[in-house]
Parts: C-alpha cells; sequence; structure tokens
C-alpha cells in the first residue's frame, strides 16, 4: 500500500506544478461532454456529414494545420498569448476554456464561430509583433523571434498551487488526491451512481486521516495524568469512531500491520530526566516527518475544501457532502494539534519530572532562598527541546509552536507532580510558588510569548492549597481544566495538612465524585 511505503517526505516543487485536480476541484473545461441530447446530435451530424478534408478545417486542429508546431519556442510559454500549452490531467486552461463551454453548452455549433474562436485566444497581428518585439533572441535555425522557455504553469485556477502547498505534498498525499480526483471525474459522467463515487472519496480521506493518526498520533510514553486520558477532544474521537465503522475492513489489517511495525520508542515508559533512552534512532524522533504528515494532511483538506461547492453542484443529497466535511474535513485542524502536541511530548523528556516533583521535601518549617534543584534540571531539559527543534530542518513558525506546546506540557506536568504530594506545610506551598517564579523567569529566555499566562494553572493549583474546606466542591466546579484525581489528590492532601475530620474529607470526596468532575 502507498501509505505503508510512504516515507514522508515532502516532494520536490517542480513535480507538483504539472499537477492539477481539476476533476476534484472543478476548474477548467468541463471534463465531460454535456449529457444535452441536442448538442450531441448536432455534433454527431456535423462530423458524420463533412469529408476527411472538410473535419479537418471544422476541428480544434484548424488553426495549427496553418500555424505549425503549437509547441514551437515561439508558441510556447509567452507572457500575453491567450493559448495555454499546459494541459494537464485532461483539464484545460487559459481562455479556451470559455470557448469550449460555449462550443458544449450553446444553442448552435457551427464551424464558423469555433475556426474564429482558436485563432490562438484573441491576439492579434499587431500583437504577434508586439511579441516579436519583446523577443529575447533571434532563432537561428528559423531566424525567428523567440523568447527564453519561462514555464509559467501557476495561474489563477484553484487547482493549481501556491508556494505553501508546493513543499506540503508527499507521494501518498499526491495518490491520494489523483485517486479521488477520478472518483470525481466519475462522478460527472455517471450521474445515476455519483452517491457511491462520492462514498469512495469519503472512503479514501477517511483511511488517509486514520493512517496519519496512527502513525504520528501516537502518545503511549506519556502517562501523567490528564492529558494522557482526555488528549484527544470530542471532535476528533467523533471522527475517528465514524472511520472505524466506515471503513473497517481496511482499518484492521492496517492496524495489525501497524502495531507489529511500530518502533519500541512509541511504547516505552517514563524516562528518566537526565539520560533519554540510547536506543532511540537519534534525538528527532522523525520530527521532520511528523511535521511534513501534520502538513499534509492539512494541505489534503484544504484542497477538499475547494472541491465543497464542485462536489455538492454534482450531488442532490447535499446532507451527504455537508455531514462529511464538518464530521471529517473539519476535525483536521485537531488531527493536526493532536499530532503536534504529541511530537512535543516525544521530544520533551520530562515524564520522569513528575515523581521528581512529588518526591521532594515539601514539609519544610521555614522558607529558604533556593529553589528545588528539579528547577534546574528541568529548564536543562527544555534547553536540549529548544536545539533538537533547531536542528530539525523544520520552520520556524512550526518551531515556535512546539516550543508553546512545550510550556504547556511544562504546566501539565508541574500539575501532576504537586497533586501525588502526601505531606506539605504552608511553607512547603510557598516554596512551591518560588519554584514557579524561577521556573517562568528561566522559560522566558527560551520561548518568544509570555510565558506567565501559560503557568497561571499551576499558581491556581498551588494557591487552592489555602482555601477553607467548605469551598473545594465549588472550586473543582470552577476548574475543569484539573482532572479528577488531580482534585481528589489535593482535597486528601489539605485534610490531612489540616488535620479535617474524615467525615468532612468523605463527604467533600464524595461530592466532588457525584459531580463528574
Amino acid at each position: 500500500m502507498v501509505l505503508e511505503k510512504d516515507i514522508w517526505m515532502k516532494l520536490p516543487p517542480d513535480t507538483i506544478q504539472v499537477v492539477s485536480f481539476a476533476g476534484l476541484v472543478g476548474d477548467g473545461a468541463p471534463l465531460i461532454v454535456s449529457s444535452d441530447s441536442s448538442n450531441s446530435r448536432v455534433l454527431h451530424s456535423d462530423r458524420s456529414a463533412n469529408s476527411v478534408g472538410t473535419s479537418a478545417k471544422k476541428s480544434g486542429f484548424s488553426h495549427w494545420l496553418k500555424a505549425g508546431n503549437p509547441f514551437s519556442l515561439k508558441l510556447t510559454y509567452t507572457s500575453r498569448e491567450g493559448y495555454n500549452s499546459s494541459l494537464i490531467n485532461g483539464a484545460i486552461d487559459g481562455e479556451d476554456d470559455g470557448d469550449i463551454n460555449n462550443n458544449f453548452h450553446g444553442n448552435k455549433v457551427t464551424p464558423k464561430s469555433k475556426d474564429a474562436n482558436h485563432v490562438n485566444g484573441t491576439n492579434s497581428v499587431p500583437e504577434e509583433e508586439n511579441e516579436d518585439l519583446l523577443a529575447d533572441f533571434i532563432d537561428e535555425d528559423s531566424q525567428l523571434p523567440s523568447r527564453i522557455l519561462k514555464p509559467n504553469l501557476q495561474r489563477n485556477h484553484s487547482s493549481h498551487w501556491n508556494d505553501d502547498e508546493n513543499t506540503a505534498h508527499t507521494g501518498s498525499s499526491l495518490c491520494l488526491l489523483r485517486s479521488m480526483d477520478k472518483y470525481a471525474r466519475l462522478m460527472q459522467k455517471l450521474e445515476i451512481i455519483n452517491v457511491e463515487f462520492f462514498k469512495g472519496i469519503c472512503q479514501l480521506f477517511e483511511v488517509f486521516f486514520y493512517y496519519v493518526f496512527e502513525t504520528f498520533g501516537q502518545q503511549n510514553s506519556y502517562t501523567s495524568g490528564k492529558a494522557s486520558i482526555n488528549s484527544l477532544n470530542y471532535r476528533l474521537k467523533t471522527a475517528l469512531t465514524k472511520i472505524t465503522q466506515d471503513c473497517e475492513e481496511w482499518i484492521k489489517p492496517q492496524l495489525t500491520s501497524f502495531s507489529s511495525s511500530s518502533p519500541a520508542y512509541l511504547t516505552q515508559g517514563d524516562v528518566t530526566p537526565t539520560s533519554p533512552p540510547s536506543h532511540l534512532p537519534g534525538t528527532s524522533f522523525g520530527l521532520k516527518e511528523r511535521c511534513t504528515g501534520a502538513d499534509t494532511i492539512s494541505l489534503v483538506a484544504r484542497i477538499m475544501h475547494r472541491s465543497r461547492t464542485h462536489l455538492q453542484s454534482m450531488l442532490q443529497q447535499s446532507n451527504v457532502v455537508e455531514d462529511f466535511y464538518v464530521q471529517m474535513v473539519g476535525s483536521v485542524p485537531d488531527l493536526t494539534e493532536h499530532i503536534h502536541r504529541t511530537t512535543a511530548r516525544l521530544l520533551l523528556h520530562i515524564n520522569g519530572y513528575v515523581d521528581r516533583i512529588s518526591n521532594a521535601k515539601w514539609e519544610v518549617k521555614e522558607l529558604g532562598l533556593e529553589h528545588n534543584g528539579y528547577v534546574d534540571l528541568l529548564l536543562g531539559e527544555f534547553k536540549h527541546y529548544k536545539t533538537r527543534l533547531a536542528h530539525g530542518g523544520i520552520y520556524k513558525e512550526v518551531q515556535d509552536l512546539l516550543l508553546e506546546y512545550g510550556v504547556e506540557i511544562v504546566a501539565e506536568t508541574l500539575i501532576e507532580g504537586l497533586s501525588r504530594v502526601k505531606r506539605c506545610t504552608d511553607e512547603g506551598r510557598a516554596l512551591m510558588s518560588l519554584d514557579l517564579q524561577v521556573l517562568i523567569n528561566g522559560l522566558q529566555h527560551f520561548v518568544t510569548i509570555n510565558v506567565k499566562p501559560k503557568l497561571q494553572i499551576v499558581e491556581t493549583f498551588t494557591k487552592a492549597y489555602y482555601l477553607p474546606e467548605t469551598e473545594y466542591v465549588h472550586w473543582a466546579a470552577a476548574h475543569p481544566e484539573y482532572s479528577k484525581s488531580q482534585i481528589m489528590g489535593l482535597v486528601n492532601l489539605v485534610a490531612t495538612m489540616k488535620g479535617w475530620k474524615r467525615k468532612t474529607r468523605l463527604e467533600v470526596l464524595e461530592k466532588i465524585e457525584s459531580a463528574g468532575v
């Protein structure tokens, strides 16, 4: 399968420039001759009634029989010609689109009008002379003014790519879009069963979506708290559930092969803070490939959004198209965010810090001027993380995004570690605030964003230690960003250190449990 053999490297831009998906997006001339019976009969009668010589004059080649080879230097890649010589995937670009549409859908098809419209677009003799004045050199063989070949394949059509899209395609995305383009062409030709072809487009997209998730969205190595449980938002969960139902026969074999060939680092446990596992293939965890996977699925989604109007025009059941775009294409941003967050978790080696934080000495009687040692180690790991990103061969914008996600992961790790603390005094809580302030100042040197709002969630959690016992149920309901286990840990710690009655603690925990926090 193409997906299994994809190395997730971006294709050269020159390769993408010659690709068009006019059937899918709906650009250019009609891909299939109109089914209008009267027009078909007129075309057929014209062809059968005329001799070979006459039909040659009436054909689309009549101009070229007079003008000569259309691929000569003089007629190719000029800046002001009306005819675009790049015929890609059967689509016809340029000004001839309107002429062909008129011929297929007009009331009459006359040889006279057809010949008139095929004289190299709308160029007249003076324009030909102007082109000669703009020539770059005189051809030695033909002694004619000629231009240097400068391919101008990118037009205003939406099926041609801009600079960003030229660098986002992989082999699998290209094969996927080509297959979807073929289905779209069949939808236009076989209108009676075009719904079935649209289902084929949906299944192709769903299989690609699921494979990208399975390849780059695994984060089994992260096992600390809420992030590992609720890392998928509702829309992404719904999309994946729908895919497993619609494409079960394709996904099950793929899951088997994926699980047997998954690299060991995807299923490893917590790593130690200072020494990442030595068996990892390098230090980037396939950073460039992961970013390419996210960019590719985003590109496919953008092209699908372009094709929405065209697909709806071919399908009478517009609700089918609407459901597909809302449930599947609309969840692509959630998938790309999940991939980037997973990449950040795999690159930032701080899972072991949960135990370091929880096992630190928080039951202190006096607050000193020194912060805990894990803070310096944590800043060192983040510095290494930034270095990995800088040397990973990815865009600066993606680096900044991954750094931002890294700061959020640091905040999650701190909360999870602090929620597991068993004993802590008031001075210990003050020490937590000191550690947090030192960490904020240190992280600010590595990122361009303001770090303090990202770590505000940690400060709110530490300050909850000072709440009265009657406020914890309301506080838990007002802060859904914390997991139930984290809130339970906080309540148990406060109850132990503040000397709550056992009945009071059980009542508070029961109310929090029943509230569904």
